[in-house]
């Protein structure tokens, strides 16, 4: 645009800028810090900060050419000067005018940016959105009509979503009140992993045979039990954590090559392509109940563009949280048995999501050690908390589950921290900036990780804990061994290695960056729910319904260029635990005065409950369920699919579209 239309004005005001100087294009000084070193931007905005800091991104200095700045104000000028000649050349103003949209500025501020030619108005925003929209409903069923495989469907991941409208000056029809919906995308299932598969056996035909045979599967609840290697692979969990706190805040290694390592070995990494996603619009639900699950399944039909018919004959994987999972199950129940494929659901196949599954294990855990705050001697989470500066009250909470884990990573590593103390017998020193990160040879670090593990890791430290008369010691060693699991779950999960996460879970797409389905939609709505609702845009339902719901990705990436035009890189950093010198210091002045590993056999802080093993009482509660009541497990069975007796059904539909699409699909080929 400015090369072609106007060429000279560009150039006088590059000429202005740069003051006649041939600036250089690139930047080839080698003495310059790394962009990957430099510290990342932390926005003023509190709320802004937040965002950023939940979906892991910031902002470093990006390596640009000397003269970027330059060119970039010669061509907005050149551009502003365009738009308020002709109105028409409006390319940038209408990029701003959603750009501005999607960062939540006024139509105020808009209006006056627009007069000033830099944006569109704010209707012209509103009519290009409503055009993407569109576009992106017509994308969305072309995609489903494109299947990548034979009878599957792509993936659904829906989760619910509950906003207040509110409204300032109420009259009739026109009050505030709640919003119950639920959101969701489609994630198109990855073709390599499609191509390791038999895709003769990735149809709906077999699947229902399956679940015929569910009542004659024999559950073996070995099954369910860590194996040794798994075991032998925990031990490397523990050290790598060790291994962190210490190289975090004790001291480093004098060589790192013979160090133990900060990270377990990986046992089966994933793919780090990121999949296609198509959102889908906003839909209403009633209430939470089978007939909400059942009018939010007719809402994602509609939105497919195929007939009930269609939608039924196909194998639909989705995701789902534990609400929406027992919704669809007791739907299931009232439809069961059914003359019509299409009203039992058995085509579709629900499953809990990563995170919520670390979310509901994890909250289970910290509830079981917060302890009871109105015991002062009482030495539970809460007390640890309380000693870090956190109230304890804030902590187990729904609104914001990983907030809840990190809590629990700082008071693992915080326990972590003051034990290595204990075992380097430093624990009664003053914590000071200067004792912190020395050097110590490789050997005896390594070394001091190690009688770290034989001390607190072992079972038979925690069974010669349990047989102490103060409980403290056994708590303290039960809670680093659950609380050990959720983190590495945790860890596991951002790094992709789906192996160690399922060890993890036994005992309890951007690379080092993986994020669950749930927790990416999770992400959405606290976008849709908490930024954009609040906003002034977009307090309307409506709104939020027709133009930002589907649009919710590009508004984000509108968000983000904002900062990549003042020569920031956007990148993606995991939410970091960091310990802080005060808080280290509290907490070691807290732990010396309560004894909390009862190093010197005292009766202070030791009338507190003792708390159980959690994997020792569910494997007891198995037992006592197998041996007595259900020894051939029905209890697992009951959240499978019925049986469907439609099978044949079924397969001489499948065998009757196969000989119709023969012909076009061998002429095709």
């Amino acid at each position: 645009m400015v090369s072609q239309d106007l060429p000279l004005l560009y150039g006088i005001l590059m000429g202005v800028l740069t003051g006649g100087n041939n600036v250089a294009k690139e930047d080839n000084n080698p003495t310059s810090t790394p962009a990957s070193k430099l510290p990342a931007n932390i926005p003023r905005d509190p709320f802004e900060a937040q965002l950023l800091d939940r979906e892991g991104t910031a902002y470093i200095p990006a390596p640009c050419a000397d003269n970027h700045w330059a060119h970039h104000l010669a061509a907005t000028m050149c551009a502003m000067t365009m738009f308020l000649v002709k109105q028409w050349h409006n390319r940038m103003q209408l990029q701003n005018a959603i750009r501005f949209l999607a960062c939540g500025v006024s139509d105020r501020v808009n209006d006056y940016l627009h007069k000033l030619g830099l944006t569109s108005c704010w209707q012209t925003a509103l009519d290009a959105l409503q055009n993407l929209t569109e576009q992106g409903e017509k994308e969305l069923k072309q995609v489903i009509l494109l299947k990548q495989a034979t009878n599957l469907g792509p993936f659904i991941c829906i989760n619910n979503l509950d906003m207040e409208e509110k409204v300032h000056m109420a009259s009739v029809g026109h009050q505030t009140s709640m919003f119950h919906g639920t959101w969701g995308y489609v994630q198109l299932p990855n073709k390599s992993l499609l191509d390791s598969l038999d895709a003769s056996q990735l149809n709906l035909k077999t699947y229902l045979e399956a679940i015929n045979n569910v009542p004659n599967i024999s559950i073996d609840p070995q099954q369910f039990m860590p194996t040794q290697e798994a075991s032998n692979h925990y031990y490397h969990v523990w050290t790598s954590q060790i291994a962190h706190v210490m190289s975090t805040y004790v001291s480093l290694p004098a060589d790192k090559r013979g160090a133990i390592s900060t990270a377990p070995p990986v046992i089966e990494q994933v793919s780090s392509n990121v999949p296609p996603i198509y959102m889908l619009k906003l839909m209403d639900q009633l209430d939470n109940s089978a007939k909400g699950i059942g009018q939010v399944l007719e809402a994602l039909q509609a939105q497919t563009g195929l007939s009930p018919e269609d939608f039924s004959c196909c194998l639909q994987p989705m995701d789902g949280d534990l609400g929406t999972i027992q919704n669809f199950n007791s739907l299931c129940d009232l439809r069961h048995p059914s003359a019509f494929p299409q009203h039992g659901l058995n085509n579709i196949v629900f499953q809990l999501g990563g995170s919520h599954t670390i979310w509901n294990i994890a909250q289970v855990i910290l509830t079981a050690h917060i302890g009871n705050p109105s015991n002062e001697n009482d030495l539970g989470m809460w007390q640890l908390l309380e000693a870090l500066g956190i109230p304890h009250e804030k902590v187990i909470q729904k609104k914001d589950f990983t907030l809840m884990l990190q809590h629990m990573e700082l008071v693992h590593m915080v326990i972590l921290f003051h034990c290595l103390r204990v075992v380097l017998e430093t624990e009664k020193d003053m914590v000071t900036l200067e004792d912190l990160l020395g050097t110590l040879p490789t050997d005896k670090w390594n070394n001091t990780i190690i009688k770290w593990y034989d001390r607190f890791c072992l079972p038979q430290a925690r069974a010669k804990a349990a047989k102490e008369k103060s409980p403290k010691l056994h708590n303290l060693l039960i809670r680093l061994h659950e609380f050990s699991t959720v983190i590495e779950a945790n860890n596991a999960t951002k790094a992709g290695d789906v192996g160690q996460l399922m060890n993890m879970w036994k005992i309890c797409g951007h690379p080092s960056y993986f994020m669950p389905k749930d927790n990416f939609l999770e992400t959405q709505n606290y976008w849709l729910k908490h930024f954009y609702n609040q906003g002034r845009v977009g307090t309307e339902v409506q709104r939020l319904k027709n133009l930002f719901s589907m649009n919710i990705i590009l508004l984000r990436s509108m968000f983000n260029s904002l900062q990549v035009d003042m020569d920031k890189k956007h990148i993606h950093q995991n939410r970091k635990v960091t310990l802080t010198l005060k808080s280290l210091q509290m907490f070691s002045q807290m732990t010396n005065g309560k004894d909390i590993l009862d190093s010197n056999g005292t009766k202070q802080a030791s009338n507190q409950a003792k708390i159980n093993d959690s994997f020792k009482v569910g494997l007891s509660k198995l037992r006592a369920k197998i041996s007595m009541k259900d020894p051939n497990l029905g209890l697992l069975r009951l959240h499978f699919p019925k049986p469907s007796e439609d099978v044949e059904d079924v397969n001489e539909s499948n065998e009757e579209d196969g000989e119709e699409d023969g012909e076009d699909t061998d002429e095709e080929l």
